[in-house]
């Protein structure tokens, strides 16, 4: 009697070039209903190509969430790992795929598991840019400090990718504390040199300590000047020339609400002053109590300087009011 199985189990295992079978070639495209006719025929379903890919690996990497969901409902291996060690959550956190990242970890992926290079899914999303999947990998649990082999973090990926916005996903609050210390030192160290240093290899310009504080704010308030225009040392402004040539937020508020500006005005620091007003700077910005830095101005020169200059929105810094000789500032 004819066997027709016996015929059509070689066809389902025969390979391509790539090592390929009929099932990795649905479930890459994405046809389902191929896929679920392959596996009622009996397609192995943990088949590998040359590389070692599942099924399950190229239906994740094509982002196809419905082949995804059925190869894990019929029992593929969420944890087989190809010829670098990837697993399927590697390659869909790879190429962006949310939905696919959120139907393998609900088939029980380990979102920490490491290629041969010691990188996670973590790392993969953050070299590639992708941070709304990051968003989701960090809100499941995903370990932001494990590093690869070359001592990356996912920040670091970030990074060097682009992707300064994934700051406040990717560091822990000691990781910020520890890069917000070595920020201050070297401003506080009036060292340019190793600034640029930091923001080419890992500072964002935007950068906030737990407190708020950016970049910009340190070199507005550290300065520590005397008042006197000749005890200015310049390169505080030249500190943050730099800083807002790589992008830094010239209105950026702490949480207290304070702006570089306002720091600068309290430091008496003049030349960074004409700095961030050419940047941009709003004279009008309320910081704490809702003053302007003109109101913390002390001294006259400060206040013409501010006065003068166009806030945003096409107005000059607003005039404090005079009382003896002082500047009024309400919330004193």
């Amino acid at each position: 009697m004819f066997n027709q199985t016996s015929v059509i189990e070689p066809l389902l295992e025969d390979k391509d070039n790539k090592g390929r079978t009929a099932l990795h070639r649905a479930s890459e495209s994405g046809n389902l209903s191929q896929v679920i006719a392959l596996l009622e025929q009996g397609a192995k379903i943990n088949t590998e190509d040359n590389d070692w890919k599942t099924p399950l690996h190229l239906a994740a990497q094509s982002g196809e969430k419905a082949v995804v969901r059925y190869l894990l409902k019929m029992g593929a291996d969420v944890h087989g790992a190809d010829s670098d060690h990837q697993q399927a959550l590697h390659l869909a956190a790879q190429r962006g795929h949310e939905e696919v990242i959120f139907c393998l970890l609900l088939g029980g992926a380990n979102i920490n598991a490491r290629d041969a290079s010691g990188r996670t899914a973590l790392h993969n999303a953050a070299e590639n840019g992708h941070e709304q999947v990051l968003k989701v990998l960090v809100k499941e649990g995903a370990d932001m400090n494990i590093t690869d082999e070359d001592e990356n973090t996912a920040w670091n990926l970030a990074f060097k990718g682009g992707l300064r916005t994934a700051q406040e996903l990717l560091l822990s609050p000691e990781q910020k504390r520890k890069l917000g210390a070595e920020m201050y030192q070297i401003i506080k160290a009036k060292d340019l040199t190793s600034l640029r240093q930091m923001l080419d290899g890992r500072l964002d310009p935007n950068f906030r300590t737990v407190s708020g504080t950016t970049p910009l704010h340190v070199v507005a308030s550290v300065s520590g000047a005397s008042g006197r225009r000749d005890n200015i040392d310049i390169k505080f402004s030249e500190m943050a020339k730099l800083l807002l040539d790589r992008g830094a937020d010239v209105n950026a508020k702490t949480h207290q609400g304070m702006t570089p500006l306002h720091k600068a005005v309290v430091a008496k620091d003049y030349a960074t002053m004409e700095v961030l007003l050419e940047g941009g700077a709003d004279v009008n910005a309320k910081g704490i109590g809702g003053a302007t830095p003109i109101q913390f101005a002390r001294d006259g020169d400060a206040r013409k300087l501010l006065q003068a200059a166009p806030a945003q929105g096409g107005q000059r810094g607003l005039p404090v009011r005079q009382q003896g000789g002082r500047s009024e500032v309400s919330y004193l």
